[in-house]
């Protein structure tokens, strides 16, 4: 533990009578559907599961979720209390539909038997209603959540709800494999604060103390304590180590870092109350499930 004191330009397809139209209606959207777009991630109620619900909007549009019922199954119970509401730049949004779409489970608009998740589009420009819905099994839905985090992983409050999806529907899980902890030397150096952002940045320095190759990608989790101090621009959040969302970085190292070798990765934490804080680190090889 180390303590650190400071002082979407194409026309969309034609909707069907009851405008349900296909996710391909979606896809190359102009700026006058991007602008009243919503996007929803919506949990089918399971008691056993406690998962987030996430709504998107661009800037300027309150998300609602109230806009999908004539899209929603009959049958199934909707979880849409608690619900997490993010805006989008455009071209956020643009990333995030076009990242989706390669996913074939999530676009077919089908419903799963099984489904423990709802992923539905509803675009309002002109006055008319368009909208796609699928619901998703557990499988399709981590797919959903990793690609929600690929195309969003600039927007702190979207990258973390989809974290947070993903950990829900991880839970009872074992212990995260393939750590590697012991076998490196890892040491925080050169941090300097700047008072007018309240950054905190430096670098991490990882020394490769085993025998061994370790291969990558290796993983590096910063916990930080207290939990408003944050790092910036993380790879991504883990569901296991230390808590539900703690960020990770993943080294720069092809094929393998070598015994001996050692190499410096710029880190930066957002402080926005200028405290005091200290942070534990875990290392990983592989981007297995934690």
């Amino acid at each position: 533990m180390v303590t650190v004191l400071v002082v979407l330009g194409l026309a969309p397809a034609m909707a069907d009578a009851e405008g349900r139209v296909p996710y391909s209606y979606f896809e190359g959207l102009s700026a006058e559907h991007l602008s009243t777009l919503q996007v929803f991630m919506t949990p089918i109620q399971d008691r056993r599961l406690a998962l987030p619900s996430l709504a998107m909007a661009p800037r300027g549009v309150e998300p609602n979720p109230a806009i999908l019922g004539p899209f929603q199954r009959e049958g199934l119970v909707y979880a849409q209390t608690g619900v997490t509401r993010c805006s989008l730049s455009p071209a956020e949004l643009t990333a995030l539909i076009d990242t989706v779409a390669t996913l074939p489970e999530v676009i077919d608009g089908g419903e799963d038997s099984v489904a423990v998740y709802s992923f539905a589009l509803v675009d309002t420009a002109g006055g008319a209603t368009n909208g796609f819905e699928s619901t998703l099994n557990r499988s399709g839905a981590l797919e959903l959540a990793s690609a929600g985090l690929r195309a969003l992983r600039g927007n702190s409050k979207a990258s973390e709800t989809f974290s947070s999806i993903e950990c829900g529907l991880r839970l009872g899980s074992d212990d995260p494999p393939g750590e590697v902890t012991g076998a490196l030397g890892i040491t925080l150096l050169g941090l300097r604060f700047d008072p007018a952002t309240r950054r905190v940045s430096g670098s991490i320095r990882v020394v490769n103390l085993s025998r061994d190759p370790i291969p990558a990608p290796i993983v590096i989790v910063v916990a930080t304590d207290p939990p408003t101090v944050t790092v910036a621009g993380a790879d991504g959040n883990t569901c296991r180590v230390f808590y539900p969302g703690c960020p990770y970085l993943v080294l720069p190292v092809d094929p393998a870092l070598t015994p001996g070798a050692s190499l410096d990765v710029p880190v930066v934490f957002e402080n926005p109350r200028q405290r005091s804080f200290q942070i534990s680190t875990r290392a990983f090889t592989g981007f297995a499930d934690r």
